[in-house]
């Protein structure tokens, strides 16, 4: 049975096989080719990036847990320190430097290249990395381009006159998530960022059970609490294992031994440091007492420099004294 035109994109002129998600193909940075076009601007390709100190609470998995939050670097010119490349330079040139000074502060950038598990995925989405792209038409100016969408961003039929629409599958992307952390592509949360983002929910549910509210009301702020609480508390087996790997129990023997290397090593830098200041004493004695000795003999210089020139210098002569005027 032919699909109704309705429920067809207006720039896509055919029903696509496979639905709208099987035109998601993975981003290449290549021109704009193919036939089906989306009805909506193009834009600009993107980066999604970590930094350690931003997560949160899962809201679609069967168990809440702590997730790490991603945001998007957008690659446009102008923008986050992104310039205009040159005709002839490479489309890293653009933005490399921007990249480089946000990871300097700590981002950590997702390879857009790097394959997402099909579980990862939302159904109809071919396989491949979160970049992907649409080839688009502008629906005002007909210019064409590409639409770049993160893989779970997936176009729905909308009605014949609007801009194509898109639906955000968040269920397959908080799996992805959690698999980023798993597989170790994301560090764990930070334990000294978690405990302090444990404190502040235990506060949170320790004033929700004192809402001056009905009973019902108040145990549905509380269970709402109680779970964010104990994601953050699901995390810390993660966090304490990423601890481990940064600090390993060595055992009380091989901790005294280190701490012997340790206290050992601060001697050593000690003395080198007392070593140092007196080095610094001698030189400055030295330069001190060249200083004076210099000073020493420049005053005995002049003094011969003087001596010799009132030698030199004949003494002043009486000169005669006049006649007065005559009257």
């Amino acid at each position: 049975m032919p699909v109704p035109e309705l429920n067809v994109p207006p720039m896509i002129k055919k029903p696509v096989e496979g639905g709208l998600a099987s035109l998601m193909t993975p981003t290449a940075f290549e021109e704009v080719g193919g036939g089906n076009y989306i009805s909506i601007p193009p834009n600009e390709p993107f980066f999604l990036r970590h930094h350690p100190a931003n997560w949160r609470i899962s809201a679609h998995l069967d168990t809440p847990c702590v997730l790490p939050e991603i945001t998007i670097h957008i690659l446009a010119p102008g923008v986050n320190g992104v310039r205009t490349r040159d005709k002839n330079e490479p489309v890293e040139a653009g933005y490399k430097n921007s990249v480089r000074a946000a990871q300097d502060v700590g981002w950590l950038y997702l390879d857009p290249a790097a394959p997402i598990p099909e579980d990862c995925l939302p159904p109809g989405v071919p396989a491949g990395g979160y970049l992907r792209d649409l080839d688009c038409r502008h629906p005002l100016t007909l210019v064409t381009g590409k639409r770049y969408v993160e893989a779970w961003n997936v176009p729905v039929v909308g009605l014949p006159d609007q801009d194509q629409q898109f639906k955000f599958q968040i269920p397959s992307y908080e799996r992805w998530l959690r698999f980023l952390v798993e597989s170790g592509q994301i560090a764990p949360m930070n334990p000294q960022i978690l405990e302090g983002m444990t404190t502040r929910v235990r506060g949170h549910l320790e004033r929700a059970q004192t809402l001056n509210l009905s009973d019902s009301v108040r145990q549905i702020f509380v269970d709402r609490k109680q779970k964010i609480v104990d994601a953050y508390a699901a995390a810390k087996p993660l966090a304490a294992r990423m601890a481990d790997a940064v600090a390993p129990d060595l055992g009380a023997a091989a901790v005294r031994d280190q701490m012997a290397l340790v206290k050992a090593e601060v001697a050593r830098e000690k003395d080198e440091e007392i070593a140092e200041l007196a080095g610094r004493a001698a030189r400055a004695e030295l330069e001190a007492v060249t200083a004076r000795a210099a000073q020493e003999a420049m005053a005995e210089d002049l003094a011969t420099l003087r001596a010799a020139a009132a030698a030199r210098v004949p003494p002043p002569e009486d000169k005669p004294k006049g006649k007065g005027k005559g009257k």
